[in-house]
């Protein structure tokens, strides 16, 4: 892999280097006239930054099929159950939400994938159902519609639970109004979930210090893992964000064959003083790979009767 990514790079840097010399000498020929010298340099300059732009297209973006959502059709969903809870300055629980949320794919392009997000939040033993939302979002982390600039940094080796990955180490900015946002990730293009480690800064207007920092690294791979009435082969990652005020750990297990590839995490924000804020737990209820028929409260009893089937079956 790496000889083909070296090949491709001096084939490249040879035919724009020639290029250039070209350039220069028609540019210094005596006998040639102005316009003639003009249009003959701006030819072979045209060429060159549509060579410059064709290697940028070939690393810019991460294919869909290397995506949670990307590599699915239109109308894959999987529908969660998220719990809150909150706490007190002195560890004491104030409150605790419970969110069934599901997430629908709508449709997947090169570089991003809209989803419909629909939920229904239960406090105090009542429920609310939520707007239906529909967001577009990039596969590496932008909104669509922002410019983002791509650096292909080089290869580096990465270390997953004490095993050496090959990857392409990539850098990406993202400009939108009032923010900046860098992410520098590494990509392997053969080992699942493809990339392996992503660091995100985001400064926003004028500062330099970052306004929030994303760290996520890739813990483990091919660890079987029940996803409900299944075994599935998992990887587990783990993410901190930092804003300033506090941080927030989140542990979570990804099944390659999901839709969204999360099937289940745990998370836990602190102050920076060390005092627990908020904890939530996600576990998968359902998914599929057709557009859904039942109703979130269907999904609850069908998840209700199966609990109880496991619950007999332990019994």
């Amino acid at each position: 892999m790496e000889q083909g990514w070296q090949l491709l790079h001096r084939a490249r840097n040879c035919f724009l280097c020639s290029v250039a010399r070209t350039v220069r000498s028609v540019i210094l020929m005596p006998r040639v006239t102005n316009f003639r010298q003009c249009g003959i340099a701006s030819i072979l300059m045209l060429s060159m930054s549509i060579i410059a732009s064709m290697s940028m297209g070939q690393t810019r973006d991460i294919p869909k099929e290397h995506n949670g959502w990307g590599r699915f059709s239109p109308g894959a969903w999987r529908t969660a159950r998220i719990i809150t809870e909150s706490f007190d300055d002195e560890g004491n629980r104030t409150g605790t939400t419970t969110t069934v949320e599901r997430i629908a794919l709508q449709r997947s392009r090169r570089g991003y994938a809209t989803l419909r997000i629909e939920s229904v939040l239960e406090v105090g033993g009542k429920k609310f159902d939520s707007p239906v939302r529909t967001i577009s979002v990039g596969y590496h982390g932008e909104e669509i519609g922002n410019r983002t600039l791509m650096q292909d940094i080089g290869p580096e080796d990465t270390k997953v639970d004490g095993e050496q990955i090959p990857c392409r180490v990539r850098q990406y900015e993202i400009e939108s109004p009032g923010q900046h946002k860098l992410i520098k990730l590494h990509y392997s293009d053969e080992c699942a979930p493809y990339v392996l480690r992503r660091e995100t800064v985001t400064t926003l207007g004028e500062d330099e210090d970052p306004a929030y920092r994303n760290q996520l690294e890739v813990t483990a791979l091919d660890r079987p893992h029940p996803v409900l009435d299944e075994i599935k082969t998992t990887s587990h990652q783990k993410m901190v964000k930092t804003n300033g005020k506090s941080a927030t750990t989140k542990w979570s297990i990804h099944a390659g064959d999901v839709p969204g590839e999360v099937v289940s995490y745990r998370s836990e924000e602190k102050d920076n003083q060390g005092h627990l804020i908020r904890r939530s737990t996600m576990e998968l209820m359902d998914y599929g790979y057709d557009a859904p028929f039942d109703e979130i409260e269907e999904v609850e009893q069908k998840v209700r009767r199966r609990d109880k089937r496991r619950s007999r079956r332990r019994g």
